[in-house]
């Protein structure tokens, strides 16, 4: 397969987001470029052209990963994934109240690692993330947790057998 053929399904998904963000001609066709790597640029810098607003914002120190984001509403965004505290890795849940990410405290189900892989809700006082935890002896369990507007919970779920 030609080498456009192996890319056809993220040139189309990079294409459409750029599309999406309001790019015009030019910056897509810098960004296709770039994605091919007939570019010096990165496909990164084809977003930052549609949006210079865009901007990075710290998270906490060590290393973070996101897995999932909602946007409720322009001010009631939510990004949800893990943060590893030199130890193991803890459920990590940041919001964006239309200004500002902030990272919102998340409990641990325990011991071992924590991750939050997806995020969903109704407003800013019903959020639900879902992800796992992974026991000190390797056993995996589900992680549910819940947001009323005030704090996260975690609520009780089943485990597959």
């Amino acid at each position: 397969m030609s080498r456009l053929g192996n890319l056809a399904a993220p040139v189309s998904t990079f294409v459409k987001t750029l599309k999406r963000l309001g790019c015009n001609a030019a910056t897509l066709t810098f960004g296709f470029s770039a994605l091919l790597g007939l570019s010096t640029s990165s496909a990164t810098d084809a977003a930052t052209e549609c949006r210079p607003a865009w901007s990075e914002t710290p998270t906490p120190s060590g290393a973070n990963s996101f897995y999932a984001v909602v946007a409720l509403a322009s001010d009631n965004v939510w990004a949800v994934g893990s943060h590893y505290d030199g130890i193991n890795d803890r459920p990590l849940a940041e919001h964006l109240d239309g200004d500002q990410w902030v990272t919102v405290n998340v409990p641990a189900p325990g011991a071992g690692g924590a991750y939050l892989r997806g995020v969903g809700g109704a407003s800013g006082t019903d959020v639900w993330a879902a992800g796992y935890q992974t026991t000190h002896s390797g056993i995996e369990k589900t992680l549910v947790e819940h947001y009323d507007g005030t704090a996260w919970t975690i609520v009780p779920s089943p485990n597959p057998a």
